[in-house]
């Protein structure tokens, strides 16, 4: 019996080309990228001293962790400080365990949470967009002068932004998948990104989120996405991940939730308490 004639077309043997050609070419240019990023967060991050006060205060209530074996009170020259919760200063810590203490380990998790960023921008706008806007977006936020400098130095403010943008990645993930186990997973991953946040820097670590998300619904009239949320479960892995360190400082530091949450981060913006009011032009300047 005859086989019968098996017949490529030579359409179809552009159409394979082209797909083999665009998924190297894709592959090279995310290698390029995550290189040029790796030498942009790296290069010499250790190389200068640690800049006062705030690196130098930051690195050391670090190293203060190892030598006390205190992971619950942060402490400045042995003195308790609690205007910051502890998240980016168990970072630092546990860099110091596997690294040494220097002024790379110090920044090596802001040089992280720098590059994830930049890797979380890539993924999300060449899913939603396409391979040459996911590379220039990447670069521009690379390229950024503070991104660049935040990015490098031993501050809070690199490892909010990561969790702030893996949850606003992870809502938009969410709300546009059709997949149900992907749905909840994203929306889970949302929330332990804002429990992160908040450990990292406080509420603001879930309100800026938030707002976003809420805005986004209330300007694309999707208030539907409330029910798929799971926001009790939601609220849950959210308290699992916050809860056990601010209830541990406050019970170890009696007064700490109410300073922290209340002067920290209600008084400091709405009365001079601080010592922070400045005019209009403040803002201009910067």
């Amino acid at each position: 019996m005859q086989e019968p004639e098996v017949t490529i077309s030579p359409t179809s043997i552009n159409l394979a080309t082209n797909r083999f050609s665009a998924r190297h070419e894709g592959a090279a240019i995310s290698l390029a990228l995550f290189l040029f990023c790796l030498f942009v967060f790296f290069y010499n991050l250790g190389g200068s001293a640690l800049f006062e006060p705030t690196e130098g205060r930051n690195a050391e209530i670090a190293r203060e962790i190892l030598v006390t074996h205190d992971w619950v009170t942060p402490h400045d020259n042995f003195v308790p400080v609690l205007d910051k919760p502890i998240f980016l200063h168990w970072l630092i810590a546990l860099c110091y365990k596997l690294f040494g203490v220097s002024e790379w380990s110090a920044r090596l998790p802001s040089a992280l949470a720098g590059l994830g960023s930049v890797i979380l921008v890539y993924l999300f706008t060449r899913k939603f967009l396409g391979l040459w806007e996911a590379l220039w977006s990447s670069l521009i936020l690379a390229s950024c002068v503070l991104f660049y400098a935040l990015s490098r130095i031993v501050i809070f403010d690199m490892p909010l932004n990561f969790f702030v943008t893996l949850s606003l990645c992870s809502f938009f993930w969410a709300a546009g998948s059709q997949n149900g186990f992907k749905k909840k997973a994203f929306y889970m991953l949302m929330y332990a990104a804002m429990g992160g946040g908040t450990l990292t820097k406080g509420p603001i670590g879930i309100f800026l989120p938030g707002m976003v998300i809420v805005v986004y619904m209330l300007l694309a009239r999707k208030w539907f996405l409330l029910r798929q949320m799971r926001l009790f479960y939601g609220l849950i892995l959210f308290l699992a991940i916050v809860a056990p360190w601010y209830i541990a400082a406050e019970i170890r530091n009696p007064g700490y939730l109410y300073y922290f949450l209340w002067k920290e981060n209600v008084l400091r913006f709405f009365t001079p308490d601080f010592n922070r009011s400045q005019p209009l032009s403040f803002f201009l300047r910067w």
